[in-house]
């Protein structure tokens, strides 16, 4: 297991946010531990899921729920890092949804490493835009 320098440990996360905004899902694969966790702490209860366990499982739902995007475009902000294995950026999205109405958002993720992957991934956005244009995207 690889150890990163903070430096690379933020480079990791800017080749993640590109590939997400690119929508080339597979592309983030490399980077994330196998028994990766993937929480959203202020999910509403209409969504999915609150948590996702397992690489795998985060990348396939990541390619079903960017199908009911036309586009999306994350933007960082803000990054941190809080040694020895934790990046937390702050960042904002702007998006079209697929039938065309605006859905933008703001967040902050908190990324924990283990080696040189990405073991833990909690990711904080505000519910109220969830629940007013986002929630169409999850019909």
């Amino acid at each position: 297991m690889d150890e990163l320098d903070p430096r690379d440990r933020i480079s990791v996360i800017g080749r993640v946010v590109d590939s997400i905004n690119n929508l080339t899902f597979g592309d983030v694969r490399p980077y994330l531990h196998d028994d990766m966790i993937v929480a959203f702490p202020f999910a509403l209860e209409s969504f999915p899921t609150m948590q996702l366990d397992g690489a795998d499982n985060f990348v396939s739902a990541l390619s079903a729920i960017f199908t009911k995007y036309r586009t999306f475009k994350l933007t960082v902000d803000r990054t941190y890092v809080c040694p020895p294995d934790v990046v937390i950026l702050e960042a904002h999205s702007n998006n079209i949804r697929i039938d065309g109405v605006p859905y933008n958002n703001s967040y902050v993720m908190i990324f924990e490493f283990e080696g040189d992957k990405i073991r833990s991934w909690k990711e904080y956005y505000n519910p109220s835009n969830m629940a007013t244009a986002g929630s169409a995207l999850l019909k």
